[in-house]
């Protein structure tokens, strides 16, 4: 529905986010969106608050946008993270980007994930 609504092929979309109180046209609002290995503190994912344990995530937007939209900087701020299932990691079923501050690597080390309730 919105490739069409955007007139754009399906691939040329990316799947992105945010934790504002309003969606953008086409959004998806998730309850409930666990995080685990790295701190969140105003939307933003930081390496710098991590205690390893699970973070209940405020409400999150999902959308499509045109990936040839998104500003070069805006790309390397944030840091995709993969969602899984369930907090056994059984499934992946998409990676978001989100805003982030830290070191990279962490992210690799502490196996940081989002995972459904």
């Amino acid at each position: 529905k919105t490739a069409r609504h955007l007139k754009k092929p399906i691939d040329e979309l990316i799947v992105d986010c945010n934790f504002e109180n309003k969606g953008k046209n086409n959004s998806v609002l998730l309850n409930g969106i666990l995080l685990q290995g790295i701190g969140f503190d105003n939307g933003i994912l930081t390496s710098e608050k991590s205690d390893g344990e699970l973070i209940v995530l405020p409400p999150m937007n999902l959308f499509f946008v045109e990936e040839s939209k998104i500003d070069r900087n805006e790309k390397e701020s944030k840091i995709e993270i993969p969602m899984y299932d369930n907090i056994f990691r059984e499934k992946i079923i998409c990676k978001l980007s989100f805003k982030f501050t830290g070191n990279r690597s962490d992210c690799v080390l502490k196996g940081v994930a989002l995972c459904l309730e």
